[in-house]
């Protein structure tokens, strides 16, 4: 004896069927499906790294590039080699003056962490400088950007007055430092990141605290203060 089959559903009850087995976010207007599914590699992309849609694109408008492993180095190092200075800054509001911000470090680090601060980047290289500007108004910094270069003969849209300088990856000679004591406060001091070796400064600036750099036996944080005037 034959059993007749059911038949199976079709049309709009069937279609309803299918949806309802569909993952939520792919339901849900407000979840993208790259949210929930993992990021896919080009073919022009190596195999060692990781496009970051997420981050703020460079002047050219690609997204950037992470190898694997610099995400730890990236946090490790220049992070917590900013965040080093939040000790030596001054506990109420002032005027910081980072030059050669490059990709943010120390500038926009300290921006962040401390808002009361009125802080100015500069950075000569113009690819660098659209990108401080593209981070800064992401992150709602209200950050100053000059694509600028401060040498011991002009001083380009500084701020008037200045309270704090920081100087990191970047070294000025002594005829720029003297230069730049013309926007200095009273008191106010430099904060640069380097070697073992102390930096040439002129004599009205002394010497003052000094941080080692975790996770480094030769890169040190030293400040620096303008001699008060006799």
């Amino acid at each position: 004896m034959c059993r007749a089959s059911r038949p199976r559903a079709s049309g709009p009850g069937r279609a309803s069927a299918s949806r309802s087995r569909r993952p939520p976010a792919a339901e849900h207007p407000d979840v993208s499906r790259e949210t929930c599914s993992p990021p896919r590699r080009t073919a022009s992309q190596p195999p060692g790294r990781r496009r970051c849609s997420t981050c703020p694109r460079q002047a050219g408008g690609e997204s950037l590039e992470i190898e694997r492993g610099q995400v730890e180095q990236i946090f490790e190092r220049h992070y917590s080699e900013a965040l080093a200075a939040l000790p030596l800054l001054p506990s109420g509001s002032a005027r910081l003056l980072d030059l050669g911000s490059g990709a943010g470090f120390p500038g926009i680090v300290l921006a962040a962490v401390r808002r009361d601060l009125e802080v100015t980047l500069v950075e000569p290289r113009q690819r660098k400088w659209a990108f401080l500007r593209a981070v800064t108004r992401r992150a709602a910094l209200s950050c100053r950007c000059l694509n600028a270069r401060v040498t011991a003969s002009e001083l380009p849209e500084l701020p008037e007055t200045v309270d704090v300088v920081t100087l990191r990856a970047l070294r000025l000679d002594p005829a720029t430092f003297e230069h730049l004591a013309s926007r200095l406060s009273a008191g106010a001091r430099l904060l640069l990141w380097t070697g073992r070796e102390e930096p040439e400064l002129p004599p009205r600036f002394v010497a003052g605290r000094r941080v080692e750099l975790a996770g480094s036996t030769n890169r040190w944080l030293r400040e620096y203060r303008l001699r008060e005037p006799q």
